[in-house]
């Protein structure tokens, strides 16, 4: 089992969303995220590479969390890194990963 953790740009972002959810999406939409990415986290810590590939980099994985939420994680060698929880609509390609 590797470590999960976050860097500071992802809880950043997850926080920035979770407010969003908040003000905008219904307290379903919010829990389904919730619990989402908690059970991710589970999920990753012992199988790291279950999600797919985002891109070529094989370092790089892309998790669905929910109907319009994804997370984007690193491979490291003694740790999970996460790089941070999106809206599945946004355009990910600006995003500095």
């Amino acid at each position: 089992m590797k470590e999960v953790v976050w860097s500071p740009k992802a809880k950043m972002r997850y926080t920035r969303l979770l407010h969003y959810l908040m003000e905008h999406k219904s307290k379903v939409e919010l829990k389904a995220v919730l619990e989402g990415v908690e059970k991710m986290v589970e999920t990753i810590a012992v199988f790291p590479r279950i999600c797919q590939m985002y891109d070529d980099d094989k370092r790089i994985r892309r998790a669905v969390i929910a109907k319009r939420c994804i997370m984007l994680y690193r491979l490291e060698d003694d740790k999970i890194e996460i790089i941070g929880v999106f809206d599945a609509r946004q355009d990910l390609s600006s995003i500095d990963i």
